[in-house]
């Protein structure tokens, strides 16, 4: 009996062995990994559109960001308040601690919280790029505070550039007025079609478009990089599906521009009377928020909609890495 309990005792703890050995979970990952090699993107086709649409999204994520914080402090001002008046009503050692308590929850967010913010996640982001991705984001700023076409602009800036080259960390420093500028040339170059994923080295010999139906898109690439999207009014020809057939945009009160198969300037009375009229065989021009030419498909025989529709989708944040039936086609 006592060798037969032995034997179970003995098993009993080689069964506890294997069932903890099956149980035992893997060493834990991090969950953010930070990048600590400089990326080389020569070699990846369209890879400049990728990072372009990450750091775009890092820029919409600190916007939102931004009109958030005002809403939650309006939101704890009541309680902060109450927190408050509440100290100054009792001076007993009960209301001290309810006080201290409440001053905590609105106290403001630590440095550990500000660290993991977007613009400190888009910091870190382009310290992992090379140095022609980031002469190539510099240079779409750079068209973008100036409105200004992008061949000219990186000529521009290598002329002036006599100090040494930034560091990729301070490159975003001001903040989201920087990450307007690069939305500001992201549109131009949504306008005039420039090939982004050309060597940077190039960029100062690929403006030869010079016919007077590229300098209107040019124009208007500068018009949607010298305001902001909320000034623009739009109007929209809508066909099966939704798709866009014709697009009309308005910059506050100047002329209208218009986008079909071509690109036009019609009068305020040429658009009016359209309004009025049926448009593209059944359909009428209708409102539409400039937000809604966001990922809307197109006429594919409408090149100039979808080339206006990308453009204003570029002001607006977005790239067209990820814009689906916006990327222009051959």
């Amino acid at each position: 009996m006592r060798k037969r309990a032995v034997s179970t005792s003995d098993q009993k703890t080689q069964d506890r062995k294997a069932i903890a050995a099956a149980v035992t979970l893997p060493k834990p990952r991090p969950i953010v990994e930070v990048p600590t090699k400089v990326a080389s993107l020569a070699d990846d086709k369209g890879s400049f559109e990728g990072v372009l649409s990450r750091v775009l999204g890092f820029a919409r994520a600190a916007e939102l960001e931004g009109k958030a914080r005002p809403r939650a402090a309006a939101k704890a001002a009541p309680a902060k308040a109450a927190a408050a008046s509440k100290v100054t009503a009792t001076k007993t050692s009960a209301s001290k601690a309810t006080a201290s308590k409440a001053a905590s929850v609105v106290a403001p967010a630590s440095p550990s919280e500000e660290s993991h913010s977007p613009l400190e996640g888009l910091r870190l982001f382009v310290q992992s790029l090379d140095a022609q991705t980031l002469d190539k984001l510099r240079t779409l700023m750079r068209a973008g505070h100036d409105a200004r076409a992008l061949a000219e602009a990186h000529v521009t800036r290598h002329d002036e550039d006599v100090a040494p080259v930034a560091k990729s960390e301070d490159l975003f420093a001001p903040g989201m007025t920087a990450l307007q500028d690069l939305q500001r040339g992201h549109a131009i170059a949504c306008a005039t079609q420039f090939d982004l994923e050309l060597e940077v080295t190039k960029w100062s010999k690929s403006e030869g478009r010079g016919s007077l139906d590229e300098r209107v898109w040019l124009r208007f690439g500068r018009e949607l990089a010298q305001s902001s999207p909320a000034d623009w009014s739009c109007l929209g020809a809508l066909g099966p599906g939704d798709q866009l057939e014709a697009l009309y945009l308005r910059r506050g009160e100047e002329r209208w521009w218009s986008f079909g198969s071509v690109v036009d300037r019609p009068s305020t009375t040429q658009v009016a009377r359209e309004r009025t009229q049926k448009v593209r065989k059944h359909h009428k021009l209708v409102p539409l928020a400039v937000e809604a030419v966001v990922g809307r498909r197109c006429r594919a025989d409408r090149r100039a909609v979808r080339r206006a529709a990308l453009a204003m989708s570029a002001r607006l944040g977005f790239c067209r890495a990820s814009s689906g039936d916006l990327t222009p086609r051959a």
